[in-house]
């Protein structure tokens, strides 16, 4: 806390921050307030359960501040110290066990999850590694968030569902929207997988034995758990001879770019988007997409990775695409509503979804285009929401429907 503490010295109140933030108008959370009181030490049992949880770690503000305070690692610090208290939302406390239990945040057992590479031909072992990181439990996500929805589980209503929670517990709840989920984001796994050796990236696969990035640790302040685990999934990626990570994933590839070399010594292995990958190769796509588009820049791959041009290149290259921007965008693009908050407070995070999609949806486009799962996921909720009349896909979709014709 003594480094958060320095961060938050410079800080002048001007309220760029709250200016910035997307939950700043839907509820009474502000930024700058929780600031002010983290660095005059009132952040007491109140403030480290329940607001430190409303922050979608965007970094929207840190883009907006004056004084470059980087209030997202303030927010998992201060949640660290929630760890610290046991003041854990109990949809948190799920995710740390069920990581535990099953190798994943979801509680999805892995044969499940494997289904949709049942096919595949890609290879085991190779130095360049592709790595589907949220990709393979967003539908499973996306269910549970929509059963969270319709039972009205939030932050500040768990307690309200404490009948609903007895009868079947959380992760009873969990499982139950587990029936039946569909294949949407594998199958978009599946396409970006196909694509990329057929514009010349060799990469090869773990299957079943991909070890989970961890991501959510660090989110929600297990900050020992993350340390641990990043080493051990480092340890067994060195092991198997990767010398290059290629993920569709931003999430995964801000957690191994960014944070694995901060809690990892001698990290050494590169670590790529696949949207930066394929920009490189420079594609000639010759089927056509005739649609007016707008392009969501999600909040990892464009202010943590600051990959803004690369998914503009290559949509700009496809034969009867007309692509749009909307007012905030590239390193001020509008936070999806995802970050965590669709775990902790569904109903928030579809409300900042919204506002995306308002942004988007001001240049008339009727496709939304995006390249991050959770990105997909929660702009579909916003879309619905508002009752609008635009399809939300993957930019791996997008980009397979423009090789169709050369397959």
């Amino acid at each position: 806390m003594e480094d958060v503490m320095e961060k938050l010295a410079v800080c002048m109140q001007c309220g760029a921050c709250v200016g910035s933030c997307p939950v700043t108008g839907l509820n009474e959370f502000n930024v700058r307030r929780l600031a002010r009181r983290a660095y005059l030490g009132w952040a007491g049992q109140e403030v480290l359960k329940e607001e430190v949880w409303l922050c979608l770690l965007c970094a929207r503000c840190y883009e907006n501040c004056p004084r470059g305070i980087n209030l997202p690692e303030v927010m998992v610090r201060l949640r660290q110290q929630a760890v610290k208290q046991g003041l854990v939302p109990r949809t948190v406390s799920l995710t740390r066990s069920n990581l535990s239990k099953y190798g994943n945040p979801a509680g999805v057992e892995a044969k499940e999850l494997m289904e949709w590479a049942s096919d595949l031909n890609v290879p085991k072992s190779g130095d360049r590694l592709f790595y589907a990181g949220f990709y393979l439990l967003a539908d499973h996500i996306e269910s549970m968030v929509r059963s969270m929805l319709r039972v009205g589980i939030k932050a500040d209503r768990v307690a309200a569902a404490a009948a609903l929670l007895q009868r079947v517990g959380l992760g009873g709840l969990v499982k139950a929207a587990m029936k039946g989920v569909g294949l949407s984001y594998r199958q978009t796994l599946k396409r970006y997988l196909l694509t990329l050796p057929k514009l010349g990236l060799e990469v090869s696969y773990l299957y079943d034995e991909e070890p989970w990035v961890g991501t959510e640790l660090h989110t929600y302040g297990f900050l020992e758990d993350f340390a641990e685990h990043a080493k051990r999934v480092y340890a067994l990626l060195k092991e198997r001879g990767i010398k290059e990570i290629v993920t569709p994933d931003p999430i995964a590839a801000v957690t191994f770019k960014k944070l694995y070399p901060e809690y990892v010594d001698g990290f050494s292995i590169e670590v790529k988007t696949v949207v930066e990958a394929l920009a490189e190769k420079k594609p000639e796509f010759k089927a056509p997409v005739e649609a007016k588009v707008v392009f969501h820049d999600p909040c990892m791959l464009a202010r943590y990775l600051r990959v803004v041009e690369e998914p503009r290149t290559l949509l700009t290259s496809i034969p009867g695409l007309d692509l749009n921007e909307p007012v905030r965008n590239k390193q001020f693009t509008v936070c999806c509503g995802a970050g965590g908050l669709e775990v902790v407070n569904p109903s928030l995070a579809r409300e900042v979804a919204v506002k995306s999609v308002q942004n988007l949806l001001s240049t008339n486009a009727s496709l939304v285009v995006s390249a991050c799962p959770m990105c997909t996921m929660m702009l579909k909720l916003g879309v619905e929401k508002l009752g609008a009349k635009a399809e939300v896909v993957d930019l791996g979709d997008i980009l397979w429907k423009a090789l169709a014709q050369e397959a």
